[in-house]
């Protein structure tokens, strides 16, 4: 492997332990849910210093993937540097918080379990992911928190900015980057680290924070993160904003993650494979203190490789496709089978009224919120969603009890042969385990047929 580029944050002592890691892959870490607790974790693990949910397995033989605890959103796999730019946001229960490139969704479904997941928490996340083939998995993550608080947009970040000026108490750019981390896992090529693929990667992050900067609001905070090692895309961005609207932004530094200060900027933070069992990872966090008039975004050099970048948008046409709301009968029915509480929201965002009026004030259309049903071959089905929502906002009428054989077919895609552990005749029944939801199970004559759409099974 060549690495032409190495950052400055780097001792020079440390040049050669951390190209030798380079070629190690590092230890394997899930995210435990915040509703869970240690004991839940179905293997050995030891905490992150960094973050408190994280655990890196004492095992990386083993494949998280492969446990119920996984199929119930006990935990979310993700890489350990990760963690550091969450650990930053501090996201807090009231605030709104919008993750501007967020797909696959470790980082915005770690920021969603902090909102809380009652339905007076007051806070809402904007997931937004401007390549549209992502959207699926990132929608997939964010269903498994049970946390219905969120909505998934596809948009260019520009676009966003212009629709949600000064909206959010918190902003992440989880910025495309060379990725030169990622060449552990064989995921980018050593051209990550060739001069021309970081300036390409910087001009278009500097595209990106000037959004960001417009949809943050004075007195919130701005977080950029990166999963690569080039100074020009990590610690320069951080200079290059601060020097760009020295008025607007300020140095926002947190004392907890002190032991990983980048030597290069007094808010800025780096974790070394060879140092933090990690592939990686660079985070910095700074505080909006008045309010700018950003330059025109043309001013950035975005050049032609950003200009493809942005045209993977999905067109309306590709939207996904969505149920109108159900009239009144059939709604009706399905819930009488389904819930406890007839009246519940084909929109499952909550019964906090001042954020239903934020909603309907920045005009987010249904199909870009939390649904409770979609339409498949014009029936009305309950989506995943709704077999992990948190029992606060949502008590199932029929449940069955899986055993672990049970639970491991379903969550394989196998149909389940009828039995009298539930007394639905017909319609939908969760498939639990532990009393945590799985999927829903479609009662078909004699045997349940298995709605767990086809991301979530075990591959």
């Amino acid at each position: 492997m060549t690495t032409q580029i190495i950052s400055n944050a780097l001792p020079a002592n440390q040049r050669s332990d951390f190209e030798q890691s380079l070629m190690q892959f590092p230890r394997r870490c899930v995210r435990l849910h915040a509703n869970r607790d240690k004991s839940d974790l179905p293997f050995e693990a030891s905490r992150t210093d960094w973050f408190d949910r994280g655990f890196l397995l004492a095992n990386s033989e083993i494949r998280p993937s492969q446990f119920l605890q996984y199929a119930t959103g006990d935990y979310y796999i993700q890489d350990a540097g990760s963690l550091l730019a969450v650990a930053l946001a501090d996201v807090q229960p009231h605030e709104r918080v919008c993750d501007l490139c967020a797909a696959p969704g470790g980082k915005a479904s770690a920021m969603l379990e902090q909102l809380g997941n009652g339905p007076q928490s007051g806070g809402f996340l904007v997931a937004n992911e401007p390549i549209g083939s992502r959207i699926e998995i990132l929608r997939h993550q964010l269903n498994r928190t049970g946390n219905p608080r969120f909505a998934v947009t596809n948009a260019d970040p520009q676009r966003l900015a212009e629709r949600f000026p000064n909206a959010f108490d918190v902003v992440l750019v989880d910025a495309p980057c060379s990725g030169q981390a990622l060449t552990i896992k064989n995921k980018r090529s050593d051209d990550a680290f060739s001069p021309k693929q970081i300036e390409h990667s910087a001009a278009r992050q500097q595209r990106i924070l000037r959004a960001a900067l417009s949809l943050l609001r004075v007195g919130g905070r701005l977080v950029y993160s990166t999963c690569t090692f080039a100074d020009l895309e990590n610690e320069s961005q951080i200079d290059w904003l601060l020097d760009t609207f020295p008025e607007s932004l300020a140095a926002m530094p947190d004392q907890n993650l002190a032991s990983w200060l980048s030597p290069l900027q007094p808010s800025s933070y780096r974790l070394w494979p060879h140092r933090d069992r990690c592939a990686g990872a660079f985070a910095a966090r700074l505080l909006k203190v008045s309010e700018t008039e950003p330059k025109s975004f043309s001013d950035a050099k975005t050049g032609s490789g950003n200009r493809a970048w942005l045209a993977k948008r999905r067109t309306d046409a590709n939207r996904e496709k969505i149920a109108e709301p159900l009239d009144v009968e059939n709604f009706g029915q399905l819930s009488s089978t389904l819930l406890h509480r007839s009246e519940q929201a084909i929109a499952m965002v909550s019964d906090d009224v001042s954020l239903a009026a934020w909603l309907e004030a920045e005009k987010l259309s249904v199909n870009e919120l939390p649904i409770a049903w979609e339409l498949k071959q014009q029936r009305a089905i309950p989506t995943q969603l709704l077999a992990h929502l948190d029992r606060r906002y949502f008590q199932p009428a029929s449940t069955v009890e899986l055993t672990d054989e049970e639970a491991r077919r379903v969550i394989g895609g196998a149909a389940l042969a009828i039995d009298q552990r539930t007394a639905v005749s017909s319609g939908y029944t969760l498939a639990c385990w532990h009393g945590r939801g799985i999927g829903w199970l479609k009662h078909a004559g004699n045997r349940w047929n298995n709605q767990l759409p086809a991301i979530a099974r075990l591959r």
